[in-house]
């Protein structure tokens, strides 16, 4: 049964996942089963993750951009965000999630890459949100010889690591629109997806935010 994570908003005391006896105080955040949870938020006891979130940003100036036609990203309505199809590389929102069907990634996990990039005290507003392939290859190890050949001609150098360019958190701006749409005419002439995003990215200014291959958020967290 999937677990969730709640805050309190009330003293609890409860009997935790792993069998412990605890006192929850307002604020505090913890895991419960899904029956659990449903109980302690009809008692007004906890808010739910999306609850809190949506106190914190605004979800309105953001959507999910599915590159292609087969799947849906579950997980994303209880935040507010919209979903459109198109078969384009583009930025319809403010704040866009770019998600190409079959790539492992959760609702919530795109949540959590989508708040990096609001505006927020003491942090950095990214204009764009990767993860580093989870296979961890680099450069060299993909593509075709004439991919690499221009990639290394480019950058100069194939010993970088790989983006898993089928989730993207974009922040619109005039920067991430050129380097979108240079990306976009990349994959029209035919290159490699991969390849065609590290040229793009390596010879434009983007203040880019890269998450690490196992990163938590990026796969089923729930």
């Amino acid at each position: 049964m999937a677990r969730r994570w709640v805050r309190a908003c009330r003293p609890i005391s409860r009997y935790a996942l792993d069998g412990g006896y605890r006192t929850y105080q307002p604020g505090d955040w913890f895991e419960v089963m899904n029956h659990e949870m449903r109980q302690l938020v009809e008692r007004g006891l906890v808010d739910t993750t999306p609850t809190v979130l949506k106190e914190e940003y605004n979800f309105k100036q953001a959507g999910l951009l599915i590159r292609g036609d087969s799947e849906r990203l579950s997980g994303l309505t209880e935040y507010g965000i919209e979903s459109r199809k198109s078969d384009r590389i583009e930025l319809p929102w403010p704040l866009t999630i770019l998600w190409k069907p079959g790539t492992n990634a959760s609702g919530r996990g795109a949540i959590l890459g989508l708040t990096r990039l609001y505006n927020k005290p003491d942090t950095i507003a990214w204009e764009m949100v990767a993860a580093l392939a989870h296979d961890r290859k680099l450069v060299r190890d993909v593509g075709s010889a004439e991919e690499r050949a221009k990639t290394k001609e480019l950058i100069g150098d194939l010993r970088l690591p790989i983006y898993q360019t089928g989730l993207l958190w974009v922040r619109k701006t005039d920067a991430t629109e050129e380097l979108l749409g240079a990306w976009q005419e990349e994959i029209d002439a035919g290159a490699d997806e991969q390849h065609a995003f590290l040229r793009t990215l390596y010879t434009r200014r983007v203040l880019l935010c890269t998450l690490p291959a196992d990163w938590i958020g990026q796969w089923s967290w729930a």
